[in-house]
C-alpha cells in the first residue's frame, strides 16, 4: 500500500494535489508506517469491533440479543454457533447469507459440491473449510464458511481438523437449510474434494450415497511431485519413461473430468 501511495503521490495523482500549498494545507498523501495501524483500528471501530477484546468475545457480543453490541444483520448469517468458554472446548461458528441459501439449493442439490479447506487464516488458530458451487456463468460461488477454532495445546493448527467436527458442522448445515422442493432434504449428488480422508468421511456420514472425486488440480499436483521426486532421487532418468508418466497424469485428469460429467448426467 505504502509503494502505491508513493506511486501516486509523485505522479501527484491525488485529488487537488498539483494547486496544494504544502505548507498552508491540514492534509497530506503520504503514509507513515504507523498510519496502517491507525487505519485498521479507526475502520474497526466504524464496525463497532472492540479491540480491546478478544476477537472471540466481540463475536459473542454481537451474536447475544441481550447485549448492547448485538448485531442483527450478523446474527442472522450465523447458522450454527458454538463459543469457547473454556480451554477444552473448540469456537465454532459457521456463516451462510441468504442469497448463498439459495444458491446452495439452485446449484448444489442433486449436483456438485466442491470443498476447500485452508488451516491457519489468522494468528488465532482458526481454520477454515469453504463450500462452493458452480453458477450459470461457469464460476465458484461460494455458499458456506465453517469456522472452528484448534483445541488448545495442539502442536499444530490441523490438530483439530476431524471427521467428527466435520460431520457436526455439515449436519448442522443441513438442518439450517431446511426441506426444499418437494420437501426433500438438502442433499448434493457429488462432492470434490483434496485427498484428506477426514472430509471425505464427513461427507459420507452426512451423505452416505454421494459420489466422491477427487480435485484434479490436487491429483496432477501429487502426481507431478511425484514424479519430480523420483527423478530427483534418479530412480527414472529415461527420458521415454518420464514422457509416459506425464502422459499417464494429463490421462488420468481427463479420466475424473469425464467421470464428473458422467454421474452428473
Amino acid at each position: 500500500m505504502q509503494k502505491c501511495n508513493r506511486q501516486w503521490f509523485n505522479a501527484q495523482l491525488y485529488d487537488k494535489q498539483k494547486t496544494l500549498e504544502l505548507l498552508k494545507a491540514n492534509v497530506r498523501y503520504l503514509f507513515l508506517p504507523q498510519d496502517s495501524s491507525w487505519l485498521y483500528c479507526m475502520q474497526a471501530h466504524t464496525q463497532g469491533v472492540n479491540l480491546s477484546e478478544l476477537p472471540k468475545n466481540n463475536i459473542d457480543s454481537w451474536l447475544d440479543p441481550k447485549s448492547p453490541y448485538f448485531k442483527l444483520e450478523v446474527a442472522g448469517a450465523v447458522f450454527y454457533y458454538k463459543a469457547q468458554y473454556n480451554k477444552s472446548e473448540q469456537f465454532k461458528i459457521c456463516i451462510q447469507m441468504k442469497d448463498m441459501k439459495e444458491a446452495a439449493w439452485k446449484y448444489s442439490h442433486g449436483k456438485q459440491l466442491p470443498l476447500d479447506g485452508t488451516f491457519g487464516i489468522c494468528n488465532h488458530w482458526l481454520l477454515l473449510l469453504i463450500g462452493l458451487t458452480i453458477n450459470d456463468q461457469w464460476r465458484g460461488v461460494p455458499i458456506v464458511f465453517f469456522l472452528f477454532s484448534a483445541p488448545t495445546g495442539s502442536q499444530a493448527i490441523h490438530a483439530g481438523y476431524d471427521t467428527e467436527i466435520l460431520t457436526e458442522l455439515l449436519k448442522a448445515w443441513v438442518l439450517s437449510l431446511r426441506k426444499g422442493p418437494g420437501n426433500s432434504e438438502f442433499c448434493p449428488k457429488v462432492a470434490i474434494t483434496d485427498m484428506d480422508m477426514k472430509e471425505r468421511g464427513a461427507l459420507i456420514a452426512v451423505w452416505p450415497d454421494i459420489y466422491l472425486l477427487l480435485c484434479r488440480f490436487h491429483v496432477h499436483h501429487a502426481w507431478a511431485n511425484k514424479r519430480k521426486q523420483l527423478v530427483k532421487l534418479g530412480k527414472i532418468s529415461n527420458q521415454q519413461l518420464i514422457s509416459r508418466l506425464q502422459v499417464m497424469d494429463q490421462r488420468y485428469i481427463a479420466i475424473i473430468f469425464c467421470s464428473i460429467t458422467v454421474i452428473m448426467d
